[in-house]
């Protein structure tokens, strides 16, 4: 059986010795967050409030602007590179960060238009990549959250629409958040997502690959399956200034001098690739480069030390640059990641669709722009209200779910919350923001009133503090004082101190009772105390308030399973299938327990479709070793 931490953040787990004797593979990913992130260093239009007409604000429904045109010169290569979690000020060409953490892309961006005010639309890793493929805002696909599976319909994507031109497509991400599963691999021929390992411990950890890693895989794969002269488009991702930071051997007495080694190793990855597709032949003259990252990372501003809970810059301001087009120098435009589609295009000569972005490189339009955001994160796992917001150049408005606002032209650090003195301001923002909302809708079905009865038996839905089942808990308060007691929970935890830990959860759901992915890692502390039954609790209180999500039911099967209730086991398995038909983990156990329920024909299937969906995973081998067992068995 495969032990999975969580769906969204993944790392890998400890098991028990008698979970060892069932055949369980420490492996694992979670794919909750896309995490949070980056500094301020703001630059804003001045803006004189008149009324609601000199708002500067908005001329909404722009479709991209672009249009294919002759006379471009050649391009052989079209280069997309995503740096995870890079905040705008972890810069040389944009921050005042000295030395540089990125000496080559500074020299690239010398050379190229650098976007100034490039914002993201969701401080979470996959949203904010959908944006960039789709130049669609990612709710509209049901994308909110780092594993909703997008509902991509026959919308283009930007590899789908250079697939169609001729262009040979490839993608290396460092992530299981940008997983193909989750739609990222529509339209590229090839996509490589393999990560055979899982660094860092707990919900802030997310299985990935460095940045090198992923760098070798993309350049072998253009060394063994391309030619020079062929059209290639490849998008690269590296996650390494992602949490946990890694120093790469440089002194790092705090947090922000670790994530900025992890930028500056990212910096020479990208250096590696630019020089290895130049040995493969691929003249950088007849190359395009657009480098971006999805969001920043917070390290304490606005009290978040990630990402994904606030709208504040630091997490939603982002580095972009692009090199190749001719045209060079700083653009202040409002920009964002749903112009990365219609921008490459355009740079090489393809129309690019009707869609939410625009061509960068062309005038901007006549009137102001706004760029609506959300976060979700907070909500799903900890039962806090959504969060919505609105940029424009001059102003940041944030519901979280209080109306925050600050002035950007005469405050670009952020420092004065002004939501009191402008109400004209906030409501106008709320209304335009309004244009772009989603109908609410919860994710939380009602406790069953056995399992209501094991939760009290077991002093659990006593009190609830600030936060309610409702989802009311203000973002801004959990940032402040409990996102550091979460913290405390992973660090004893990950000591092993779970004595601690155990006390540190119950105090934490004693407050937020909705917060799923506290019950979630409840449930991972009692497995490592080896309470099965008080884990198979907290992994069903999870599965009651995010039943779409397969995490909890695998876990609540691994833990039925570790119990040898096969049958149940067996149920829970299916049902984590039912939300996502390909999860890996839940296939394999599922297979080895239908095993020891000697249902040998629908074992030999269900072996045969995780081969068929994951030939390449490290339980791949095992599986087909006992594939061939039944087969020989059968015979």
């Amino acid at each position: 059986m495969v032990f999975p931490s969580r769906r969204k953040q993944g790392s890998v787990r400890r098991v028990s010795q008698a979970a060892r004797k069932d055949g369980i593979a420490v492996a694992g990913y979670d794919r909750l967050r896309a995490w949070r992130g980056s500094r301020k260093a703001r630059q804003a239009a001045l803006f004189i409030w008149t009324g609601a007409a000199a708002l500067g604000l908005i001329a909404f429904g722009m479709g991209c602007r672009g249009r294919s045109d002759g006379g471009q010169p050649l391009r052989r290569t079209a280069v997309l590179v995503t740096i995870d979690t890079w905040r705008r000020d972890a810069t040389g060409f944009l921050g005042d960060v000295a030395p540089s953490p990125t000496p080559f892309i500074d020299e690239l961006a010398s050379k190229g238009r650098v976007f100034s005010d490039a914002v993201a639309p969701v401080p979470l890793t996959a949203p904010s990549h959908l944006s960039m493929l789709t130049c669609r805002w990612p709710w509209q696909f049901g994308l909110r959250n780092n594993g909703d599976v997008p509902a991509l319909g026959n919308s283009p994507t930007l590899a789908a629409i250079l697939k169609e031109h001729g262009w040979r497509t490839a993608a290396f991400v460092s992530a299981s958040v940008l997983d193909h599963r989750f739609g990222f691999g529509e339209g590229f021929e090839h996509y490589d997502d393999l990560f055979a390992d899982a660094r860092g411990i707990g919900v802030q950890a997310i299985p990935e690959r460095t940045g090198d890693v992923t760098v070798e895989a993309a350049l072998e794969w253009a060394r063994r399956f391309t030619k020079p002269g062929e059209r290639l488009f490849i998008w690269l991702h590296l996650f390494d200034p992602h949490f946990p930071y890694h120093s790469h051997g440089r002194p790092a007495p705090d947090a922000r001098s670790a994530y900025e080694a992890e930028v500056r190793f990212a910096d020479g990855q990208v250096k590696r690739f630019y020089e290895g597709l130049e040995q493969l032949g691929r003249d950088p003259k007849e190359a395009v480069w657009m480098i971006l990252a999805d969001h920043g990372e917070g390290l304490g501003d606005h009290g978040e030390q990630t990402h994904g809970f606030l709208l504040h810059g630091a997490t939603t301001r982002i580095p972009m640059l692009i090199v190749g087009t001719g045209g060079h120098g700083r653009s202040d435009t409002l920009a964002s990641t749903v112009d990365v589609t219609p921008t490459l295009l355009s740079a090489l000569g393809i129309a690019p669709p009707q869609c939410d972005g625009r061509n960068l490189l062309a005038p901007a339009p006549d009137g102001g722009r706004g760029i609506p955001m959300e976060t979700v994160y907070g909500a799903r796992s900890f039962g806090l209200s959504e969060v919505v917001g609105l940029r424009t150049k001059s102003w940041l408005w944030e519901a979280s779910p209080a109306d925050h606002l600050w002035n950007l032209a005469e405050d670009p650090a952020e420092t004065t919350d002004v939501a009191a003195r402008y109400s004209e301001v906030v409501a106008e923002l709320r209304s335009l923001r309004e244009e772009f909302a989603l109908p609410s809708k919860s994710s939380q079905e009602p406790i069953d009133a056995e399992l209501q009865a094991r939760l009290r038996s077991l002093g659990y839905l006593g009190t609830a503090g600030t936060a309610t089942a409702s989802g009311s808990g203000d973002a801004r308060t959990f940032v402040r004082e409990d996102e550091p007691r979460f913290a405390r929970i992973m660090k004893a935890e990950a000591e092993g101190n779970l004595d601690l830990a155990e006390r540190e959860v119950r105090s934490f759901l004693d407050r937020y009772p909705s917060a799923a992915e506290v019950w979630l890692e409840a449930g991972f502390i009692a497995v490592q105390r080896g309470r099965l039954y008080l884990a198979e609790v907290r992994f069903s209180r999870a599965g009651q308030l995010v039943p779409g999500d397969p995490r909890p039911w695998l876990n609540l099967g691994n833990v039925r399973f570790q119990a040898r209730r096969f049958a149940d086991a067996e149920s829970a398995y299916r049902r984590a299938l039912s939300n996502d038909p390909q999860e890996p983990l839940a296939l394999f156990n599922l297979a080895l327990v239908l095993e020891q329920q000697a249902k040998r024909a629908e074992a030999a299937s269900t072996w045969r479709r995780f081969l068929a969906l994951h030939p390449s995973r490290p339980e791949a081998a095992r599986a087909r070793a006992r594939l061939a067992r039944l087969a020989g068995r059968d015979s």
